[in-house]
């Protein structure tokens, strides 16, 4: 008997890494402990060496001041690096600090950072008490190997796996000149008691100034500074080797299940699967065949849409300020993906875009009216993905490049301009023609709701097929036509599929549903695709990539640089970067489904459609990174949305009191280093289940798909690993609390 395989065979491997990854890590540490005696042995002659010795200055040195309240990584006896007497260099440590510690400790080494703007601590200046002047090579050696919780926001990172033993030593020579020249500094401005008294702060505010003809960023307050931004811890603190083990274990695991589970091939699905049909409830189905219900949803959304379009444009153009840029690229942008996970296109169907052009073409809210538009077709040479590739390449260019999301007029620029066109395509065109050809929103939407539990579904396939009339794609007195012109009977996917729930309302034979079903049910099924989704994916696996890059601290740091010295230099770079992320997967992916056809000996596949096929198989990749990514923004950034709602123009108003709230993350640091970890791991296990039986369905005998699935699964390890690493270095914000 043929075991039928489902998503929930690989919760075992999944599981099983899961539980090395945390026999991997060490102890932890409670707050206020310090670390073990025998984690830091003692060494005859230790306080006798030149490294050990404390500043003459203080006279004497009190080691028990600077236990490390909580270490981040927790060291063993094995993994203790004496410093002794070496020396590094001051140059080459000043170049890492401005590259990565200048967010935190600021320019001077004051603790004014930006990531400290508005949180209730702050890293201590270097001059300070008990500060870096006063602490041994040794023991800042160890803090920053192995981190610190400085508060419940800040949580110094452990560096151990990032810097090598030379680099943390020519950081320690740079930070021990830097405090000198920086107490000196404050004590000729008058401000010395000011830092070395109290902890470190300052302030900052991002403005834009012409420069050469283009906006550049510019901080005022805090002297010397890279940005107005705010850092994102890294995930985790495991060897870059430990977590590649793991993914290699996973695959081999999960490889080696579908290979004993399905002995005699994968047997064949018929269009019956679990499903729950949501009409047998009276009150849903009510709701959602009644004509207002779309209007119902859309128009909170629009009235908050007009909101932020009038804050971007009226508003404090300091974007952590301002109500336009934190609910556009923090909430809206970074939720969205996890709207999509349960809801999969339910964005489409609020979308405050859409809603107003269609109210303007119909010159409607909900009611069936023949409406102004010119009802032109679309240019068949125009109907495919490739305009959403392209589009989404353009929109990043425009957040990435020229940093749109910092600037909050901007951002309410773009988003009437975005309207303008979309009007247009709907006065000109039949149907929504922007949002199934155009749309990039729509494109990424539509092809993750595939994993989706969330369907719009025909009953019964053969009453559709026997319906004459066609309401649903013609429309009747009930409800509009299919706006994405797609029809219900012969839909077995949720691409294209907006949930606008037109066709349920003019279905004549009560024949369409709303089904719950099991996760990934389009993916796993499998069909056979389309060359323009096939490059929409591929695109998207690198420009969600890309997104990570742009926002690594050394990437970060250069492009600031650079804007202010030679902006042409930066976004020539800036523009070949993105091309490169984009072609590269797409390389990668031709070679690699080229490889799998040679290896399985078996050449009556074309290579077009193993090249389409096996790219379904790389969503979950991309997916569950997007996943990953974007729940520090929301769990780090995303709370400060109660501040803007407060006072949305950011002119220190406090309508609902939360104005000067300090608003605590709702997840801790740990929780998410692990939900960012299983989501990677998740997405590696669920891409090689599904490629695999992508390869059964293209090749007819087993071993055959195994053997082409092998540079398939490499590719994925490879992805996957990528993505774990770009999780790993801190991040840098888009905004940054002033409350």
């Amino acid at each position: 008997m043929k075991r039928k395989i489902t998503y929930h065979t690989f919760l075992i491997p999944l599981l099983t890494a899961l539980l090395f990854l945390q026999s991997t890590q060490l102890p932890a540490v409670e707050p206020g402990s310090s670390l073990p005696e025998k984690s830091m042995p003692d060494m005859p002659g230790m306080q006798d060496m030149p490294g050990m010795q404390a500043d003459p200055s203080s006279g004497k040195h009190d080691h028990s001041k600077h236990k490390v309240k909580k270490p981040v990584f927790m060291p063993t006896k094995e993994s203790m690096v004496m410093v002794g007497n070496r020396k590094g260099n001051s140059e080459k440590g000043r170049k890492i600090f401005q590259t990565n510690c200048t967010y935190c400790h600021g320019n001077k080494g004051l603790g004014d950072g930006p990531i400290t703007l508005g949180l209730d601590a702050s890293p201590p200046s270097y001059f300070r008490e008990n500060g870096v002047l006063f602490m041994t090579d040794q023991e800042i050696f160890d803090v920053i190997s192995y981190g610190t919780q400085v508060s419940d926001q800040i949580e110094m990172p452990a560096w151990t796996s990032i810097l090598s033993v030379e680099e943390k030593l020519d950081v320690i020579a740079y930070i021990k000149d830097l405090a000198v020249s920086s107490r000196d500094e404050m004590k000729e401005k008058g401000l010395y008691e000011k830092y070395a008294k109290m902890p470190g702060g300052g302030g900052g505010r991002l403005q834009l100034h012409g420069h050469g003809g283009h906006e550049m960023f510019h901080l005022h307050g805090t002297e010397g500074m890279a940005g107005d931004m705010m850092l994102m811890k890294g995930v985790s603190p495991l060897s870059p080797i430990y977590m590649a083990l793991i993914f290699i274990l996973a695959a081999i695991g999960t490889t080696g299940a579908l290979s004993t589970l399905e002995r005699k091939g994968v047997p064949k699905e018929g269009t019956g699967y679990l499903r729950l049909n949501l009409f047998r409830s009276r009150i849903i189905k009510a709701i959602v065949t009644a004509r207002p219900f779309q209007f119902c949803l859309q128009l909170p959304v629009v009235l908050g849409f007009l909101l932020i379009i009038v804050t971007g444009l009226f508003g404090d153009q300091n974007p952590g300020r301002n109500l336009a840029t934190l609910a556009t690229w923090t909430v809206w942008w970074g939720g969205v993906i996890f709207l999509i996970l349960f809801l999969g296109s339910g964005w489409c169907l609020i979308c405050p875009w859409s809603a107003l052009s269609d109210w303007i073409e119909r010159v409607s809210f909900w009611q069936r009216k023949k409406g102004i538009g010119l009802k032109k077709k679309w240019p068949s040479a125009l109907k495919s993905r490739h305009l959403m590739t392209l589009f989404f390449i353009v929109v990043t260019w425009l957040e990435l490049g020229i940093f749109i999301t910092y600037n909050p007029r901007f951002t309410s620029i773009f988003a009437i301009l975005l309207f303008l066109f979309i009007l247009a395509t709907a006065l000109i065109y039949n149907k929504k023609a922007f949002c199934r050809y155009v749309c990039f929103v729509g494109g990424i939407v539509g092809i993750y709701s595939n994993i989706a539990p969330l369907e719009v579904r025909s009953k019964e396939s053969a009453v559709c097929d026997n319906c004459h009339t066609k309401d649903c794609i013609k429309g009747n007195s009930k409800g509009y036509p299919c706006p994405i012109d797609e029809y219900p009977g012969g839909m077995d996917q949720n691409t294209n599929c907006i949930l606008c729930t037109e066709c349920i309302k003019t279905c004549p034979h009560d024949n369409m549903t709303l089904n719950l079903r099991p996760f990934f049910k389009d993916l796993s099924k499998g069909y056979k695709g389309r060359y323009d989704e096939g490059i929409l994916i591929l695109s998207l696996l690198g420009l969600t990539l890309y997104h990570g890059f742009t926002m690594l601290p050394v990437w970060f740091s250069w492009a600031l640089e650079t804007m202010k010295s030679n902006y042409s230099l930066y976004l020539g770079v800036f523009s070949l970067l993105l091309t490169a992320f984009v072609v590269v997967p797409i390389g990668l992916h031709y070679l690699t489904t080229y490889l799998a056809r040679r290896l399985s000996g078996d050449r009556k596949v074309p290579q077009k459609q193993a090249f389409i096929q096996y790219a379904y198989g790389f969503i979950p990749v991309a997916f569950f990174y997007h996943l990953a990514h974007n729940i520090s923004h929301l769990n780090m950034e995303g709370m400060k949305i109660f501040h803007v709602l407060s006072d949305p123009f950011g002119w220190g108003w406090n309508l609902f009191g939360t104005g000067y709230k300090a608003i605590p993350m709702p997840l801790g640091t740990p929780m998410v280093k692990d939900i960012q970890f299983a989501f990677i791991l998740f997405g590696l296990i669920i891409s090689i289940f599904l490629s695999y039986r992508i390869s059964r369905k293209l090749f007819t005998e087993k071993r055959q798909a195994v053997m082409a699935l092998l540079p398939i699964v490499a590719l994925i390890l490879i992805y996957s690993y990528i993505n774990m690493m770009t999780l790993i270095l801190p991040m840098v914000m888009r905004t940054v609390s002033y409350f």
